[in-house]
């Protein structure tokens, strides 16, 4: 018997509707950081290399937003994981003396403090359970399907 804890209510909560939009906002200051700072530097002949890389890291968070929009517990780790390595990353480059001055440290901070707030929302008790639910979901038209 569910208890009335345990009951869901179908539609997206609020924290994963906020959650989803503060990931935006930080992908897209992250690109604009990462735009400003090779502005900075000369990468030379590596641009189409760096071009790809680009494209192909847009595509990713895409294919990650509209995963989690659709209640994919699976994307809400990779996400997360994929984000605690770049704080790392960001970490670590930035600890260099003139690393990052002004509106590059800027962007950086900012994307951060919104990536971290989305995932503190995203894994909220109530985006859990809407995660869990809609796997639920999932699962069981999948056996009506089959059945």
């Amino acid at each position: 018997m569910n208890t009335a804890e345990d009951l869901v209510v179908v539609h997206k909560p609020k924290q994963v509707i906020q959650g989803l939009i503060l990931l935006i906002i930080s992908s897209l200051l992250a690109w604009f950081w990462f735009f400003y700072c090779l502005t900075s530097i000369n990468i030379g002949g590596f641009l189409d290399t760096v071009v790809i890389v680009i494209l192909l890291n847009v595509v990713i968070e895409i294919l990650l937003l509209l995963q989690l929009n659709d209640g994919r517990n699976w994307a809400r780790v990779i996400s997360l994981i994929i984000q605690i390595l770049t704080i790392y990353n960001v970490f670590f480059s930035s600890t260099q003396p003139g690393a990052m001055p002004g509106l590059k440290y800027l962007l950086l901070i900012l994307s951060l403090a919104a990536a971290i707030i989305a995932f503190i929302l995203l894994f909220h008790k109530d985006s859990s359970k809407w995660y869990k639910y809609m796997k639920e979901q999932r699962k069981a038209l999948k056996l009506a399907d089959n059945g």
